[in-house]
């Protein structure tokens, strides 16, 4: 059942792998276009996909994963699929692009560390190559006209985080809809824009949190399981309407 659900959602790939496929090129053909025609006395370059893609991939993993908690979970109850059933067979649609999307992130990434920087060398002219990352430079082949390269790639273990992190939030964003409608959606949207303002017009400085950051990753945490867990229970006993 979960590789015919697959299969019907097959267009979605081309959101899936497009986007994240589309600006590794876009990332490189800038890159290639201001490396030789503005950058002709200093060569320097940066690595940026490493960053870049995973999160680009997370936005579009959420993205993918409140479209089939609204539209592929629903449908799957409303023919006659148990809300458990209907439940795993969505998880499992979005774990399947999640994964598509996240490792072509990957394999991009490590794409660009292994053939990049010896063809930005090449396009420049450059005749030595050096390394740069967290503040340290580590020079791999030495020259008169060396080529900087800075490294700005998250560390392996961020792309399953975001990835996973991605799936979760767009579940819990699906069964909030599903249960308050557009009342959750507005909801969902003023915490997002406070989240996003409230940093700049609060006096942190007079109001500055003593909390050490381990604290308030792990009360994030156990908020992010307690809204997990509450977003499962709901789907599975969710009112759908034929």
């Amino acid at each position: 059942m979960l590789k015919k659900l697959i299969r019907l959602n097959l267009d979605d790939m081309g959101l899936v792998l497009g986007v994240v496929g589309g600006l590794f090129l876009l990332i490189h053909v800038g890159t290639a276009v201001i490396l030789h025609f503005f950058f002709e006395s200093e060569h320097s370059s940066l690595m940026i996909s490493g960053t870049v893609l995973p999160i680009t991939s997370a936005i579009v993993i959420l993205m993918i994963s409140l479209g089939h908690t609204l539209a592929a979970y629903t449908m799957a109850v409303k023919f006659s699929q148990t809300r458990r059933r209907a439940l795993g067979l969505t998880l499992g649609l979005v774990g399947f692009e999640a994964l598509c999307s996240m490792g072509l992130a990957a394999l991009l990434a490590l794409l660009e560390r292994a053939v990049a920087p010896r063809f930005w060398m090449w396009l420049t002219g450059a005749d030595g190559l050096s390394i740069g990352q967290g503040g340290h430079s580590f020079l791999l082949t030495a020259g008169d006209n060396p080529l900087l390269v800075e490294d700005f790639s998250l560390d392996w273990w961020w792309f399953p985080l975001l990835a996973v992190a991605a799936m979760v939030l767009g579940l819990i964003i699906g069964a909030i809809i599903l249960r308050f409608g557009r009342r959750g959606g507005w909801t969902l949207w003023c915490i997002w824009m406070i989240c996003c303002f409230a940093p700049q017009i609060l006096p942190w400085d007079a109001h500055w949190f003593t909390f050490p950051w381990q604290y308030m990753v792990t009360l994030g945490g156990i908020f992010a399981l307690a809204c997990l867990a509450w977003s499962v229970w709901y789907l599975l006993h969710a009112p759908i309407k034929n």
